[in-house]
């Protein structure tokens, strides 16, 4: 009797074959995983492939001459960026320090700065904008600069104030070098407008579209009517500075009057002996505030001898 055998199924394996099987898949398919990726970061590396931007290395400038650092940076595919620096201890034109470091990875065609040393014959121009006209000197002086050529030109800005600069801050400048400076001159001068005889209103709002500033003070006028302008200080025509104060007198009307009582003038009698010894002489004075008038008065009494010589 021949036997019959049967091709068991999935479901017929032993139980204890399962994991095995499972692990030999897994560690086939890693290796496949590890040989692929390495397959392809070749690739990239020599060019085959274009994975992202370029890498390229940064190299050491630190210590070498400006334009042999350039050189050495365009290179390596770089663009070179510099700056200067006052420094007294690194010879002029070398290069002091660098970002980024040497050694660090950048995308090709990025920028590397430099610092160049200018040594210690130059000097750092210092903001003077807004500095008064009495501290340039001793601003300047402190960086080993002097003063030169100084202009003025109208502004709102006060007078003697620092408007701009040649050289502008942060350039550098040899040593006794001049920076030259525009200053104010002030704002500018407008006439005073003549509001005399305006109502006090539009006497204010004259003064505000002139670019004053108006202040008020009550007086009398006999001319003037109440509440009207009798005249400004400074005054019409006047030039002053736009912004200042503007005094602007408005009146009060006519001046109250006073009239003085009426009084007596005063009366002086005064007696004293004749010339002659033979009689007295009477004077009596009247005064008033606006007309003096004297009255004099003389009696003589007739002697022995008169009486004989009329006989």
């Amino acid at each position: 009797m021949a036997e019959t055998r049967t091709n068991p199924g999935r479901g017929d394996l032993p139980l204890g074959t399962r994991p095995f099987t499972f692990l030999v898949a897994l560690i086939v398919v890693g290796a496949f995983a590890l040989v692929s990726g390495t397959w392809l970061a070749n690739l990239v590396g020599a060019g085959m492939i274009q994975g992202g931007p370029d890498l390229t290395d940064v190299p050491e400038v630190v210590g070498s001459q400006e334009q042999e650092a350039i050189a050495a940076i365009e290179e390596a595919g770089l663009t070179a960026e510099v700056v200067t620096a006052v420094n007294v201890n690194v010879p002029p034109g070398e290069v002091v320090s660098q970002r980024p470091l040497a050694g660090e990875r950048v995308d090709a065609g990025s920028s590397v700065e430099i610092m160049v040393s200018v040594g210690d014959e130059w000097a750092r121009v210092p903001d003077l904008r807004g500095s008064p006209n009495q501290e340039l000197y001793l601003l300047l002086a402190a960086y080993g600069l002097i003063l030169g050529e100084v202009t003025y030109e109208e502004s709102d800005a006060a007078a003697d104030e620092v408007l701009r600069q040649d050289p502008v801050a942060g350039e550098l400048l040899e040593i006794g070098g001049a920076v030259n400076v525009v200053l104010s001159s002030g704002p500018p001068l407008v006439p005073v407008p003549d509001v005399r005889g305006e109502e006090e209103a539009d006497a204010i709002r004259a003064l505000r579209d002139a670019g004053f500033t108006p202040q008020v003070r009550e007086g009398f006028s006999e001319w003037i009517g109440r509440g009207q302008a009798i005249a400004t200080q400074p005054g019409a025509g006047e030039e002053a500075e736009r912004g200042s104060v503007v005094v602007v007198f408005i009146s009060e009307g006519r001046p109250p009057t006073t009239r003085p009582p009426a009084t007596q003038p005063p009366t002086t009698t005064t007696t004293q002996p004749d010339d002659d010894g033979g009689g007295t002489t009477t004077s009596t004075t009247s005064t008033t505030t606006t007309t003096t008038t004297t009255t004099t008065t003389t009696t003589t009494e007739a002697n022995g001898n008169n009486n004989g010589n009329n006989n």
